[in-house]
């Protein structure tokens, strides 16, 4: 996911984007990773051009309008992801593709963990060597646009997020232009702890 959202980042013309991603602590030892991705007709039609497949790993749709929406979901146990996440880390395929900017880790007391590392991707949007024009126009066609992160589980414990009324989630959301300007306000993560049972 964060390979992809470089990618659009890094493009020359930048249309419409926005992201979704949802992880749930599900109830029996599970978590679920949902992931949906919009574009609009300009970003999809030069991918689509280019011969790339926008939603290799899950279910594209093309809207009406010509955008297109991605949608990926992934479920797994809490030990298998752990797993997962260590071995990617030791330079090993990730089942999961989370390795990159995530990190989960169980807890004394049944607690959980989960962290996206939002700083590297700040990095990533200034190392690109994108000159100060292209920059802005970027940076106009981002305006409005970002990311939503939200962790789901039984109950919240800590948040460095929005946190719901009935503290079954934490939200943040990054925006775009916050990610290519390295905006201080932006934490270098998005950090949670949940109750997993």
């Amino acid at each position: 996911m964060k390979k992809l959202l470089f990618a659009l980042l890094l493009l020359p013309l930048a249309g419409c984007f926005d992201a979704d991603m949802t992880f749930t602590v599900n109830d029996d030892d599970t978590a679920t990773m949902r992931a949906v991705m919009s574009m609009g007709p300009e970003m999809y039609g030069m991918i689509a051009s280019s011969g790339e497949d926008p939603c290799e790993e899950g279910v594209g749709e093309t809207l009406a309008d010509g955008g297109y929406i991605c949608t990926i979901e992934e479920t797994d146990t809490l030990d298998n992801i752990v797993a997962d996440l260590k071995q990617a880390q030791e330079g090993q395929e990730s089942p999961m593709d989370l390795a990159e900017g995530f990190t989960l880790e169980r807890l004394d007391g049944g607690l959980v963990k989960v962290a996206f590392d939002l700083a590297s991707l700040g990095e990533g949007a200034a190392e690109s060597g994108m000159d100060p024009a292209m920059m802005g126009s970027m940076m106009q066609a981002f305006e409005g646009h970002g990311m939503t992160i939200t962790v789901v589980g039984k109950e919240i414990v800590d948040t460095n997020g929005t946190l719901s009324d009935d503290r079954k989630s934490a939200t943040m959301h990054i925006p775009l232009t916050a990610i290519m300007t390295q905006d201080a306000t932006l934490p270098n993560s998005f950090d949670v702890t949940l109750k997993s049972k």
